[in-house]
């Protein structure tokens, strides 16, 4: 993060550059929640039919391993559409990331095998890996080996991980572009193979995240005799489940943050030696057809044009239908939607669907995942610090926080660095809780001031959510107030300069009144005021709008802005020269109704969410997309098809410091350096 001091001179002078490194007052894991789904050629879906909308990330599957070469080889029918895979789907979803899966359950475990078995092979399936990635324009890399089956070849995967991990780090150095994503789909349950062939330390290290094949576990060629429920999240009759297989992932010691949960977008069909007995466990005499694969559309027709009954069992988690000696175990609506509570409650990173062209023409289960993964998103990411509700201190486990300053430093030598404690996310019952007390206030004071020195930051960004009531915002105040005298206690005590004490305010939806602006004007360096996210897709689905804008639209009856937001807390009494102006350097993507009618405020079905300013610059260099600036508001958007983007470009960002400058504000500061495209924005 940068700011700039805005004095009153004409040549303003400038505050020393702070960067702040933002940990969460909560104890899940993770960097971000995952909706991903598996796509192949002969799913029943084109590339363009997909809606991408509902994913952060789009596995396309699968490419090959060559046995003699040992290369990652796409085939002559699957390369026209892999190659352009990327662009297709960015069209729909500027922030989706792809990956290319390699190998698959149709491949042969023993050619993985033997590749993994020497460095020379190895280094050949890799180096291949990467060039056929970057060559495709895809974002990432997943294996697809099932499956390894012994001590041996445990450890030699565990070997092909890492150089591999490496080989893409060295990639990235060299070529300036993002490091490629790698991950790995797995084994879910001791059932479809041992897991104690993984190597999960080297898997933890190296891989982004596991998606763990959590179904398949019960099918008529199995267990022809008797009904059962294919990918059942629990089990009280002490069998295989997804409960069972996450659970020994992680007891084997893999983070559940590095999880996504498998679900399956199709079922499994038996026939029924009695149409009258139709339970979970009936007896039958295999499958239906085939192998009894049936996918989720195939099963909604089944339904409709059989007028089939259908149950949920809340106990095994898993939905069945029947008609006649037709039976269908599957997922269904309530079962993703319960997985996904499931994936929430357990701090999974997400989910992953295999394999997304079953879904029925609506995307009713893609749809079901991705809203109820909402949530998850807001549990996730905040595996940094963790605040404990019985003592109200603050640890930290990070490996990074401990050289984070030095790292720094090392290129800026005068940069100053602040720990943030809080977020959006954070638990504010347990805050309110902690904030009562005096001497749960100490605890959590003392214990953040340790924190900050034994990881040599400059100072403490308090970002907590404000407060509802009269007493909370009294206890803030008390809170604030005997943390500035503890802040300025250590510095004489230690002879050490004095910690910065800063706080971040989240002001679309929550303004000055809610805060203890006297005290906060006493007691903190500067605040840093959220001057963003006021127009977002999920707030205005129907219309474009700007997500930032600095003044309000004329003659409009939602008079929200950075301006209006600003002029609140200094008519509360927070002095300008204390203010710090939030800027993003993200913005929020918009589908257009018509391609033809691009403006602000143009009708509008929903969107996808924030993406970061590089990837906004990247969309428009890809897709030539046309750009905008309206200096009414001062925003920029950006739009091609239709995909609309509204964000703060260089000439709203100038216009904006111009702004802070002119209300002799102390600064600004971006929401998210690393979201910039090489410095752009900060160099303003």
């Amino acid at each position: 993060m940068k700011k700039k001091t805005m004095a009153n001179s004409k040549s303003p002078s400038f505050l020393i550059p702070t960067i702040v490194v933002v940990l969460q007052l909560s104890c899940s894991g993770g960097e971000g929640g995952v909706k991903g789904g598996y796509w192949v050629p002969d799913g029943g879906r084109e590339v363009s039919d997909i809606d991408p909308t509902y994913f952060t990330h789009l596995l396309c599957a699968f490419a090959d391993l060559d046995n003699t070469t040992n290369q990652v080889t796409i085939s002559s029918s699957n390369a026209p559409s892999f190659s352009t895979f990327t662009q297709t789907l960015q069209q729909k979803n500027p922030s989706v990331k792809t990956l290319l899966s390699i190998g698959g359950g149709q491949s042969q475990p023993k050619d993985f095998a033997a590749m993994a078995s020497q460095a020379s092979t190895r280094k050949a399936f890799i180096d291949s890996s990467i060039q056929v990635a970057r060559n495709n324009n895809f974002h990432g890399l997943d294996l697809d080996w099932e499956y390894p089956s012994n001590d041996t070849e445990k450890t030699n995967l565990g070997l092909l991980l890492k150089e591999w991990r490496d080989a893409i780090s060295e990639e990235s150095t060299k070529s300036g572009n993002p490091a490629l994503l790698l991950t790995a789909a797995v084994s879910g349950s001791d059932q479809i193979s041992l897991l104690e062939y993984y190597p999960v330390q080297e898997i933890a290290d190296n891989l982004d995240w596991v998606n763990v094949m959590t179904y398949d576990l019960f099918t008529p060629g199995g267990y022809p005799n008797l009904t059962q429920p294919p990918a059942p999240l629990e089990n009280p009759q002490g069998q295989f489940s997804g409960d069972e297989g996450v659970t020994k992932w992680i007891k084997l010691g893999l983070p559940s943050s590095h999880i996504a949960l498998g679900l399956p977008f199709y079922g499994y069909s038996w026939h029924l030696l009695n149409g009258e007995d139709h339970g979970l466990f009936s007896p039958s005499n295999g499958a239906s057809s085939g192998d009894g694969t049936i996918g989720y559309a195939d099963i909604r027709q089944f339904i409709s044009d059989e007028a089939a009954q259908t149950v949920y069992n809340a106990t095994f988690v898993t939905d069945y239908c029947y008609s006649g000696t037709t039976w269908i175990g599957y997922d269904d609506t309530q079962s993703v939607t319960a997985k996904i509570n499931y994936a929430i409650h357990n701090q999974l990173l997400g989910y992953f669907a295999w394999q997304i062209g079953d879904d029925d023409h609506s995307w009713t289960l893609s749809k079901t995942v991705y809203n109820s993964l909402i949530s998850l998103d807001a549990s996730v990411g905040m595996n940094v610090i963790t605040f404990e509700a019985s003592t109200f201190t603050l640890n930290a486990d990070a490996p990074q926080l401990s050289t984070f300053t030095q790292t720094v430093q090392q290129r800026n030598p005068s940069a100053k660095t602040l720990l943030c404690i809080g977020g959006t996310v954070s638990n504010a019952e347990t805050l309110s809780a902690m904030a009562r007390q005096a001497r749960t206030r100490k605890s959590f004071i003392d214990s953040s001031m340790k924190l900050a020195r034994s990881n040599n930051f400059h100072g403490l960004d308090l970002h907590l959510e404000p407060p509802f009531t009269a007493s909370d915002k009294a206890n803030y105040a008390s809170l604030i107030t005997e943390m500035r005298e503890a802040v300025d206690s250590e510095s004489r005590t230690s002879r050490k300069p004095r910690l910065l004490f800063v706080a971040t305010v989240h002001s679309p939806h929550y303004y000055s009144s809610k805060y203890p602006v006297r005290e906060m004007s006493k007691c903190f360096d500067w605040v840093k005021i959220f001057a963003y996210n006021f127009y977002t897709p999920n707030l205005n689905p129907t219309t474009t709008a700007p997500p930032a804008a600095l003044y309000a639209l004329k003659n409009s009856s939602n008079q929200i802005s950075g301006d209006a937001v600003i002029s609140d807390w200094i008519r509360a009494g927070l002095p300008e020269k204390k203010i710090v102006m939030g800027l993003p350097s993200h913005g929020y993507v918009w589908r257009l109704q018509n391609a033809n009618n691009h403006g602000l405020f143009a009708p509008a079905n929903g969107g996808n969410g924030s993406i970061g300013y590089s990837q906004i610059t990247a969309f428009i260099r890809q897709n030539r997309a046309s750009t905008a600036f309206d200096p009414d508001v001062v925003t920029d958007y950006c739009y091609s098809g239709t995909t609309w983007i509204g964000y703060d470009d260089v000439q709203s960002v100038s216009k904006k410091v111009a702004y802070a400058k002119k209300r002799n504000m102390r600064g600004y500061s971006f929401s998210n350096a690393a979201a910039d495209d090489n410095g752009l924005l900060c160099q303003t």
